[in-house]
C-alpha cells in the first residue's frame, strides 16, 4: 500500500513538473519573441528617421532633384546607415522618387473630395488606354467609364451623387453577390481598386500583376505638396 502511495505521488510530481517547465519554456519564448519585435520595430523606425533626414537635408541644401544625388545612390545610403550601428542586425534605407507613379488619392480635389483633379484625370486615362491597347482589359470596358468610377469610390461629401452615367455609389455595389459599400473616401490599399466597377480583378487584385500595381502609390492624407519621396521600412 505504501509502495502504490509513494509511486503516486512521484508521478504527480513528475507531471507537476513537467507542466511547470512547459510554462516556463513558454513565457521565455514569448518574452524572447516580443524583445525581437519590439528591437525590430525599433529599428525599422530608426531607418525611417535616418531617410526622412536624408530628405530634409537635400531639400535644404538643392535645388533640384535628380537620381544623381546621394538619396537615390543605395551605396551613399548604406554608408549613412552603417553611422548608426546597432548591437545586433542593420538597417538597408531605400529611398523611391514616386514622382512617376500615379496617386490615386489624387484623382479628387482635397480637401472638397468632391470634384476631378483634372491634371490627375488625364494621367489616368492615358494609363488606362494603353491597358487597353496591351488588351489586358476588355475592350468593351472604357477607360473614361473606369476613371467615373474611382472617382465615385474614393469621393466624399456628394450625396452619393454618381459621376457621368457609368460611376458608380455605393447602390450599385450593395446589389452585387456579395454586397458591399463604396469606400467614399480615399483607399487604404491599391488592390482596393479590384473592387470597382469596370475593373476586372486580374488587373489589381492578383499577384502576378505587381508591376501594374506598381504605377500607382497611394496616401489616406492629402498628397503632400514638394518632393514625394518616400522612405521604405525595410
Amino acid at each position: 500500500m505504501a509502495l502504490i502511495i509513494t509511486l503516486t505521488i512521484v508521478a504527480l510530481l513528475t507531471a507537476a513538473v513537467v507542466e511547470v517547465n512547459r510554462r516556463i519554456r513558454t513565457t521565455v519564448q514569448a518574452a524572447a519573441v516580443y524583445r525581437d519585435r519590439v528591437t525590430l520595430s525599433h529599428m525599422a523606425w530608426s531607418g525611417v528617421n535616418i531617410g526622412r533626414a536624408v530628405l530634409i537635408d537635400d531639400r535644404n541644401n538643392s535645388d533640384v532633384d535628380s537620381l544623381q544625388e546621394q538619396w537615390a545612390d543605395p551605396v551613399a545610403l548604406e554608408g549613412i546607415a552603417a553611422e548608426f550601428p546597432f548591437a545586433e542586425g542593420s538597417v538597408r534605407l531605400t529611398i523611391k522618387d514616386l514622382r512617376g507613379r500615379l496617386q490615386v488619392n489624387a484623382l479628387v480635389d482635397y480637401p472638397g473630395g468632391r470634384d476631378f483633379n483634372e491634371s490627375q484625370r488625364l494621367l489616368w486615362y492615358r494609363f488606362f488606354e494603353l491597358i487597353h491597347i496591351s488588351q489586358a482589359m476588355d475592350s468593351d470596358v472604357k477607360p473614361v467609364s473606369i476613371i467615373n468610377a474611382v472617382k465615385d469610390w474614393i469621393d466624399y461629401g456628394d450625396d452619393d451623387a454618381v459621376t457621368g452615367l457609368d460611376g458608380a455609389e455605393s447602390d450599385y455595389y450593395r446589389e452585387l453577390t456579395p454586397p458591399y459599400a463604396c469606400r467614399n473616401g480615399p483607399v487604404i490599399d491599391i488592390t482596393e481598386l479590384a473592387l470597382v466597377k469596370g475593373i476586372p480583378a486580374d488587373v489589381f487584385g492578383s499577384p502576378c500583376c505587381r508591376r501594374r500595381r506598381a504605377a500607382f502609390v497611394w496616401r489616406r492624407s492629402r498628397p503632400a505638396p514638394g518632393r514625394p519621396c518616400r522612405a521604405g521600412r525595410r
